[in-house]
C-alpha cells in the first residue's frame, strides 16, 4: 500500500496534474503571432452608436503574421468582468479628457466584452477634429482606448 502511494506522489511530482500545451513551440524560436479568437460571442446590446458583445471565453491561435484590421470605420475598447455583477460605464473622451458622449451604463455579469463604437454615426454627429478616446469603468478597474484623431 506504502508503495502505491508513493508511486502516485512520485508520478503527479514528475508529470504535474495541469493541463499540457497545445502547441509546442520551441524555446527562443518566434514562429509567429497570436491572434485572439472570441468563442461563441453573443450581441448583448446594439444601438445606432455601438455594440457591445459578450463572451464567456477567449482563445488565441497561431497565426504566421500579425493581421491588420482592414475595417478601421469600426474602433472598440475590451474589458473583463471577471467574479461578480458590477456597474459598466462607457463613455467616448474627446483629447481634453471631456465626455462627449455617454455610451454605456448597465450592470454586467462576468464574462468579456468588447464595446465596438460606430465611427461612421460618430461622423455624422459632425464633432470637430481631435483625438478621442473610449474609457470603459468596471470592478474599480479602467481601460482606455485610443481611437486616435477623428
Amino acid at each position: 500500500m506504502k508503495k502505491a502511494i508513493f508511486f502516485l506522489t512520485a508520478s503527479l511530482m514528475y508529470l504535474g496534474c495541469g493541463p499540457k500545451p497545445v502547441y509546442n513551440q520551441p524555446a527562443g524560436e518566434n514562429q509567429g503571432y497570436y491572434e485572439t479568437a472570441w468563442i461563441d460571442p453573443k450581441v448583448l446590446l446594439e444601438d445606432p452608436w455601438y455594440t457591445l458583445l459578450r463572451s464567456h471565453r477567449v482563445d488565441s491561435f497561431l497565426v504566421s503574421s500579425p493581421q491588420e484590421n482592414p475595417n478601421l470605420s469600426t474602433r472598440s475598447v475590451r474589458f473583463e468582468i471577471k467574479n461578480y455583477e458590477c456597474l459598466a460605464i462607457v463613455t467616448l473622451l474627446n483629447g481634453r479628457s471631456e465626455v462627449v458622449r455617454p455610451l454605456l451604463a448597465n450592470n454586467l455579469g462576468p464574462g468579456y466584452y468588447k464595446l465596438t463604437l460606430n465611427v461612421g454615426q460618430l461622423m455624422k454627429g459632425k464633432l470637430p477634429p481631435d483625438n478621442y478616446y473610449l474609457k470603459a469603468e468596471y470592478c474599480g478597474f479602467t481601460v482606455i482606448q485610443d481611437l486616435g484623431r477623428l
